[in-house]
């Protein structure tokens, strides 16, 4: 893509958003809706701090009480809080997108600009829709609904306050899962989608922060993010409404001709699948599609794992929808196949233990034989035993000591010695694999929300615009691997310096003073946003002048690759502490494809 300097331009385009179905009221929970609610213009018990989004500990709605918070997302905030009528712990769900609505003083919710009215609006009817989607359903492994309402300019969820950690957050303090406890997961999951499914509804968010693992061990898949989804569509955001890695390639699509179905979760499930087995997130589904760098699980055959459960799981993670399974029971089957087949790695184990116990057993065997043999030579016969027909004249002999019998000697066999498995070849250098490295490794809590305006740019017409939205304060760089293969620093650079973000403050890219147009060669252009504690130096990797911007030599960064064991260290760029830090940062991932008109 040729960079310039230019005015940028307003054009949108809209997703056709999905349905999904309406039960009927009598399969609704208690829904109060804001009509039902009288609020004073100051209201007594809300209690926040000047500039606070959250709702303070004390906070009465109805008869639920505030008593914490317990997470904050882009689209909502998640509260724990006690039912003071049934005496019970709950968690309160408050829809408030953090990008175009603020808290006011009354405690309501109002928007920070009248350009976000329709935006905002068809997300609140997403959640409440989502809501009472949620609560028509009774699943151990789907989020159950209470009640919801809408009041105070925005809309409400209570739900059991489950305790468990996300499956990323269990994964990372259980490496090494097994087949058999994936398969324990994946079970319940796979109830819980043919559920939904069944009803015509998919849920088109599983990853595995969406997943959460309680302390009994059962897997429970949380919210739909039906909010954050139509509010993607609304606005063109395409890296709002995916999670990269986990996403199909039909999510991608803006416009109707790729249509979403069951093959979508399956996609989405098996990459969470492959996640867990090699700790990788797979390379976005929209890159895929031009170089196809994801490495089959069939071809890495992880030990303990049968090749038929490898097959399945990298059938589901086809780019083509078509070539994926296209219902749960037809997914199911294909992961049934390879349970009885043994895992890689047992069959060896097997023959091992088979022939140990053929060599003790033959053992054994000798010892009782040769013992036998003693017997008989110590064995005087009677007279009832004695064979007359046989009998010789007695010899006159001296007297023979009895003999001695020994027992045999056992042999121990030899300890099995196994080769250790072979070391796989590290994988040549890949600018846009190093920026997936990159992307995979940053704190999740730092990673920031790109909003891509048009995910695909015509050439010689369009540019490139973006949002990112930060959790937290620091500051922004952007990475982009283009086309041709080359990797430059887009921001900042020698006309924008100023690359400090407040926490939940966004920034609008390219500023007014430079842009991004479409050239050729089309194809994907891959980029990744890092929000760092600190400023980063990039020098170290060979940086150089490109223009107004910074290119990093692939030859510089294949030499720091080839000397450093992952990608990430050093591509992310050397914080710069003036006291001791962490050097923490979060990055995402997003893409703009280049097409011809």
């Amino acid at each position: 893509m040729q960079k310039t300097t230019s005015n940028m331009s307003d054009d949108r385009t809209q997703m056709d958003p999905s349905s999904r179905p309406r039960p009927s009221e009598a399969d609704q929970p208690t829904r109060m809706d804001s009509r039902a609610i009288t609020a004073p213009t100051t209201m007594p018990g809300w209690s926040f701090g000047v500039g606070s989004t959250q709702l303070g500990a004390g906070t009465r709605l109805f008869e639920y009480e505030v008593t914490g918070v317990i997470g904050q997302g882009g689209f909502g905030i998640v509260y724990r809080a006690q039912d003071r009528v049934l005496n019970r712990s709950v968690a309160i769900k408050e829809y408030l997108p953090a990008t175009m609505a603020l808290r006011s003083d009354s405690g309501g919710v109002t928007l920070a600009s009248q350009a976000h009215v329709n935006a905002f609006e068809a997300g609140l009817s997403s959640f409440v829709n989502e809501a009472r989607l949620l609560a028509q359903f009774d699943h151990p492994a789907l989020v159950k609904v209470f009640r919801f309402w809408e009041a105070n300019g925005t809309a409400y969820m209570v739900m059991p306050l489950y305790e468990g950690v996300t499956l990323k957050q269990y994964l990372h303090e259980h490496p090494g899962v097994s087949q058999r406890a994936l398969e324990s997961l994946i079970e319940p999951l796979l109830d819980a989608l043919t559920t939904l499914h069944d009803a015509h509804v998919f849920h088109r968010d599983i990853a595995p922060d969406n997943i959460l693992i309680l302390k009994d061990g059962r897997p429970l898949l949380l919210d739909f993010g039906a909010a954050r989804q139509r509010i993607g569509e609304m606005t063109q955001g395409m890296t709002v409404i995916v999670k990269p890695g986990f996403a199909p390639i039909e999510q991608y699509a803006g416009d109707a001709s790729t249509r979403q179905g069951a093959w979508t979760d399956i996609y989405a499930l098996a990459a969470v699948m492959y996640y867990a087995i090699t700790g990788k997130v797979p390379p976005p589904s929209v890159s895929r599609v031009v170089e196809d760098t994801m490495e089959p699980l069939a071809r890495l055959r992880p030990a303990g794992f049968s090749l038929p459960f490898l097959e399945a799981l990298d059938r589901g993670l086809r780019v083509d929808h078509k070539q994926r399974p296209q219902s749960i029971a037809e997914f199911r089957a294909l992961l049934r196949a390879g349970r009885d087949t043994k895992p890689r790695g047992d069959d060896d184990k097997h023959k091992r233990s088979s022939s140990s116990y053929i060599t003790y057993a033959a053992l054994a065997l000798a010892v009782l034989l040769l013992g036998a043999i003693g017997l008989r030579i110590a064995h005087k016969p009677t007279s009832e035993s004695v064979d007359t027909s046989t009998v010789q004249p007695p010899v006159e002999t001296h007297a023979q000591p009895p003999p001695v019998i020994t027992q045999p000697k056992v042999v121990t066999p030899p300890p099995v010695i196994t080769q250790p498995p072979p070391v796989q070849p590290r994988a040549p250098f890949s600018s846009a694999g190093a920026l997936h490295e990159v992307a995979t490794n940053g704190s999740s809590a730092m990673a920031p929300i790109v909003t891509v305006r048009r995910p695909r740019a015509v050439v010689d017409r369009d540019r490139v615009e973006f949002s990112v939205t930060a959790p937290v304060g620091g500051y922004l760089y952007v990475l982009m691997h283009d086309t041709d293969g080359k990797l430059y620093l887009l921001f900042p650079n020698n006309i924008d310096r100023k690359n400090q973000i407040s926490p939940n403050a966004t920034l609008q890219l390219p500023r007014e003073t430079w842009s991004i147009v479409a050239t050729p060669p089309v194809g994907v252009n891959r980029l990744l946003a890092i929000v760092s504690e600190t400023p980063r130096d990039f020098d170290a990797i060979g940086l150089v002048p490109a223009g107004d911007f910074g290119e990093i030599k692939r030859e510089s960064a294949a030499r720091l690759y080839a000397s450093h064991q992952e990608a990430w260290p050093f591509l992310s760029g050397r914080p710069v502490c003036s006291q001791p830090c962490t050097g923490a940062f979060g990055a995402a991932e997003f893409a703009v494809e280049v097409v011809k008109k």
